[in-house]
């Protein structure tokens, strides 16, 4: 019985070292086929940019895998049935290939960089200004001879070699502006957009994903990808939206994307009316629904692919807004704005599902994902301040400009956190809010709340002397100072969040809004003091409250000796000591001075308990040594408001 145990172990022995030998062998293979099949496409020659146009034919086509012969590609994908649906193939190697490079040039053309495919060789080290002479002749004859450039491509051109938009003001360069055209004459933006179309009706859940394998589903990730890409390069080319010229290009442009018109001729009809705003509003609406689908639809836990999709809504966004700000508008303005307002609300409420989206578990949040949607749903949340003061004053505040969406993220998700066990998280309602990500949401709110109480005093409620009109002031102000009160009371009453990136944002937007205060809201309260003193009162003393805790991470950062703390420190200290004097001035002009508590501001943590006297001569001894530090020291131990004799 032993000899056959010992036989069995050696066995077992023996076939996990053939095993692991094989997964050895098997690793050292695919690394030398991967790194075979760098070098062999490293060895080849680059693309030509032309080479995009292969995206046009038939054979390429989403529409031409079904077999339908349709001028558009949306009456196309309309006209497929489900059993057609399921079999589209969106991406592949070609395909991948083609976009990839038409990508790469979209994104050459319109940049201060030269374009990848042109001046990919010249940018070789060791080249000569011979082969740069050489490889610009090349890339001329490539532009002359293009195979694949049609008739009625060449029949648009004058007999001097002049474009379709030639006629037009001349601010888009030649190149990048023909280049465009031979791609609308080609179909390749038609075929982009039928891609799109298949990819949304992938992610939406239309088409049975049984049949997709991982390598398949991969593919049509990495095809999406390089669709939005293209998407993002072309909406963000601020030659399209400066210029007529650009503009007229833009709408070609357009048609084939968000349709996917192919018929060529109704392609250039932009050549001979005028492009208003409403001309390409309807195009890029329907185009930001189609991405929007694409992001929205299957629900990828995936957060740098869904993250793409969202870039992409962002650029389409600014375009609108670009547009909206360049052209000579027509009478409807109301209509316009509305429309701009319903674009900006969807990517507002986009992010704001996205945040409450159970992501994967391994999902790792970064500035760059969870810090960008959420600084997208407070930006695109913005419910402007009507110029009529009246109706400002009988608006309800969480309907002023970003207040609402500030106290959602404050109150409701930030100040949860300390409830879940060791602040760990992730919040009920909020699982993108957890220890990992809490900075990303600290920053995000602390840098708007500045420019929130900037934009309360530009609106018609800080600019009217009525007094329903300061009243609505000073309960938006009440409430953006509680606001900013309870980001401070977070590091305050939970000795885990005390950070050194967690204070560093608290003092340096602390300080930005003292500064606000001091130099916007001051003047406000002394004009006002008398008619509205009980509400003026309260204010101070939350700022109060404020202005101790900064005081607190100032000297934290002393004590612990923090290079980036000591930075911001200067700067803190000046706005807090104009703080102190302008509010002191303020009640002794009022005479009240005794309304508000004072006493001498003493060395505190940040959880508010007072240094010990030996931490404190052990401090002040540390910075005997320098005058500044004294006067800065003697700056906190001043009364805050004057002393119990006055």
């Amino acid at each position: 019985r032993k000899a056959m145990d010992a036989i069995k172990k050696a066995a077992k022995r023996e076939a996990a070292e053939r095993m692991k030998s094989k997964t050895k062998l098997t690793k050292i293979r695919q690394k030398h086929e991967t790194a075979l099949s760098e070098r062999s496409i490293s060895a080849l020659r680059p693309l030509s940019s032309l080479a995009c146009l292969a995206l046009g034919f038939p054979e390429l086509s989403i529409v031409g895998q079904a077999g339908s012969a349709v001028s558009s590609s949306q009456q196309g994908m309309m006209s497929l049935g489900s059993s057609q649906l399921q079999n589209l193939h969106v991406g592949g190697p070609l395909t991948t290939l083609l976009l990839t490079q038409l990508n790469n040039s979209l994104s050459g053309m319109f940049s201060d960089k030269k374009p990848v495919a042109f001046h990919f060789r010249s940018n070789k080290p060791g080249a000569t200004s011979d082969d740069r002479e050489m490889e610009r002749k090349e890339n001329d004859m490539d532009l002359v001879n293009n195979p694949y450039e049609s008739n009625e491509s060449k029949e648009g051109k004058g007999g001097n070699g002049s474009s379709l938009f030639d006629s037009l003001d001349s601010n888009v360069p030649n190149d990048s502006l023909n280049m465009l055209e031979t791609y609308l004459a080609g179909n390749v933006f038609a075929s982009v957009h039928e891609h799109l179309a298949a990819a949304a009706e992938i992610c939406g859940g239309n088409i049975n994903k049984a049949n997709y394998d991982q390598d398949r589903e991969e593919e049509t990730k990495q095809c999406i990808c390089l669709l939005l890409g293209c998407v993002t390069a072309l909406v963000r080319a601020k030659e399209l939206t400066s210029s007529t010229r650009g503009r007229k290009c833009l709408a070609s442009v357009l048609k084939q994307l968000s349709v996917g018109e192919r018929d060529r001729q109704d392609t250039t009809k932009t050549n001979g009316i005028r492009v208003s705003f409403q001309y390409l509003i309807k195009p890029l609406s329907d185009l930001f629904d189609l991405a929007e689908e694409i992001v929205v639809g299957g629900e990828s836990d995936d957060i740098l692919f869904v993250m793409q999709g969202v870039g992409c809504l962002e650029s389409i966004l600014n375009c609108v807004i670009c547009l909206d700000g360049t052209m000579m508008q027509s009478q409807d303005e109301e209509q316009r704005k509305q429309k701009i307002l319903s674009i900006r609300k969807k990517v507002s409420n986009l992010c704001h599902r996205l945040l409450q989206r159970n992501w994967s578990k391994d999902t790792k949040y970064k500035k760059s994902d969870v810090g960008k949607l959420l600084s997208l749903y407070i930006e695109h949340s913005y419910m402007a301040i009507p110029s009529d003061a009246r109706v400002a004053a009988s608006s309800d505040i969480s309907d002023l400009g970003h207040i609402g969406a500030l106290a959602t993220i404050i109150r409701d998700v930030l100040a949860e956190l300390p409830n879940t066990n060791h602040c760990r998280g992730p919040v009920d309602e909020y699982p993108t809010c957890c220890l990992q990500s809490f900075g990303c949401y600290l920053s995000v709110v602390l840098s708007i709340l500045p420019k929130e109480l900037n934009l309360l005093f530009d609106s018609s409620l800080g600019k009217t002397e009525a007094s329903y009109a300061v009243e609505k002031a000073l309960l938006s102000l009440a409430q953006l100072v509680e606001l900013l009160s309870v980001t401070f009371d977070l590091t305050k009453e939970n000795p885990i969040l005390v950070k050194r990136p967690y204070l560093l944002q608290q003092l340096k937007w602390g300080t930005r809004f003292m500064e606000v205060i001091v130099a916007r809201v001051v003047p406000f309260l002394q004009k006002h003091f008398q008619e509205h003193e009980q509400g003026i009162i309260d204010i101070i003393r939350h700022l109060q409250g404020c202005t101790r805790q900064i005081s607190s991470i100032i000297t934290h950062g002393k004590r612990e000796k923090d290079t980036n703390l000591a930075k911001e420190t200067p700067r803190a200290k000046k706005v807090l000591e104009s703080f102190i004097h302008k509010i002191k001035a303020l009640m002794r002009k009022n005479r009240c001075l005794t309304a508000l508590g004072g006493g001498n501001l003493k060395s505190k943590h940040i959880d508010g308990s007072i240094i010990e006297d030996d931490d404190a001569d052990s401090e002040s001894s540390d910075s005997s040594g320098s005058s500044s530090e004294k006067e800065g020291d003697a700056m906190e131990s001043e009364n805050e408001f004057g002393s119990d004799d006055e």
